[in-house]
């Protein structure tokens, strides 16, 4: 199963929320990881990334109407953090990484395809370098993961 972690602005931008330019792929992306049966959405199992979701997305949004449709449908998968050594925070720290955003790094290098869908520009190509090198972790936007996803 490709697990795939999203970022809180792809779901904001499918809800209409923020990112317009975005709105399109990153609604396309969801309603495509709805159906395709080897596509499930990573949270992390300390619940980090579930809480950002409702804080910022509200519980009638399309993003939260969206969350919980794929744990209904059995498509959410819980995955427990991995540890990182300091060569990887300091490599990431050196880059001005946002450490807001490394609940979704740790939750995608603890999943077994390791994509992080997200539009954010904090992912610079530094971080991104780095997340690749360091962690297998690929930074991908909406457009690009759901091309990927194929019906099995």
């Amino acid at each position: 199963m490709k697990d795939i972690t999203v970022d809180i602005g792809v779901l904001m931008s499918a809800s209409r929320m923020g990112d317009p330019p975005h709105h399109d792929s990153t609604l396309r992306l969801t309603e495509k990881m709805k159906e395709v049966s080897d596509a499930g959405l990573a949270l992390d199992a300390r619940g980090k990334i579930e809480q950002q979701y409702g804080e910022k997305l509200g519980g009638q949004s399309y993003g939260a109407i969206w969350v919980k449709e794929m744990a209904t449908k059995g498509k959410v998968v819980r995955v427990e953090w991995g540890r990182f050594n300091r060569g990887v925070k300091t490599a990431l720290e050196e880059a001005h990484f946002d450490w807001e955003d490394f609940k979704y790094v740790q939750t995608a290098a603890s999943t077994s395809c390791k994509w992080l869908v997200s539009h954010d520009p904090d992912y610079s190509p530094t971080v991104r370098q780095i997340l690749r090198k360091r962690l297998e972790v690929s930074v991908v936007d909406a457009a690009s993961a759901g091309c990927s996803l194929h019906p099995v």
